[in-house]
């Protein structure tokens, strides 16, 4: 049990242990990952090394990829918390453009675990669905903002883009009638297929190659509404 336990004061303690445990499996599987490439992780190993049995691993994460996706879940979080607080929901590309720029420091962080993560994203038969709000114990494990979480997205840029957009349109930042889902694919060719281009050729400028071709994808919508 968490030795402060007072700050999960009114919350079940069967949803602490649940959270606390869950908490465990994420960190020693992220630490195991400095030294292990992700296929050769023993998840009977890591089971023994953290004291649980290898059904209860499977009972948080039906499969080893989803730690990562666990990954991916608390980093929008943290990013879109950030966004928020430093710009306010109210605001338009900016709220974009921080996002972007935040994780592409992550990228340049944890560069391999992101490459994975980014891989078991667009495997065949990931149920991102599995993925629910998080508890309020876990809210508390991972020290988030929690006077902003209803503003934030669960998992994905999705929502953010989403609030972005539309208050862009209205701020006259983007034109009338654009079409969402169009904006929406061209954003994560960006998110995603930047940091894949930029692999081997080095991950340092990842954050304003982000903000170019942001800026590419605001101008040519701009301009497409004036044809």
């Amino acid at each position: 049990m968490d030795e402060d336990y007072s700050k999960f004061r009114g919350i079940p303690l069967r949803e602490v242990k649940y959270a606390q445990t869950k908490f465990k499996i994420y960190k020693a599987f992220i630490n195991e990952l400095d030294t292990t490439s992700f296929d050769s992780i023993n998840i009977d190993a890591l089971c023994k090394g953290i004291g649980i049995s290898r059904r209860a691993f499977f009972n948080y994460f039906p499969y080893k990829s989803y730690v990562l996706l666990y990954m991916v879940q608390i980093s929008i979080i943290e990013i879109a918390i950030h966004t928020f607080q430093k710009h306010g929901k109210n605001a338009g590309l900016e709220l974009i453009c921080t996002g972007f720029k935040e994780f592409g420091k992550r990228v340049i962080q944890y560069p391999d675990i992101i490459f994975e993560a980014i891989s078991c994203l667009y495997k065949k038969g990931t149920d991102l669905s599995k993925f629910s709000k998080l508890t309020n114990a876990e809210e508390i494990l991972w020290n988030l903002d929690t006077s902003i979480l209803n503003e934030v997205p669960t998992l994905g840029f999705r929502e953010l883009t989403v609030t972005a957009i539309n208050n862009a349109v209205l701020l006259n930042e983007l034109p009338e009638g654009i079409r969402f889902e169009t904006v929406e694919m061209a954003l994560n060719s960006i998110l995603f297929g930047i940091p894949l281009s930029l692999k081997n050729a080095g991950l340092e400028k990842i954050c304003e190659i982000y903000q170019e071709q942001l800026n590419i994808l605001w101008a040519g919508l701009r301009a497409k509404s004036k044809n």
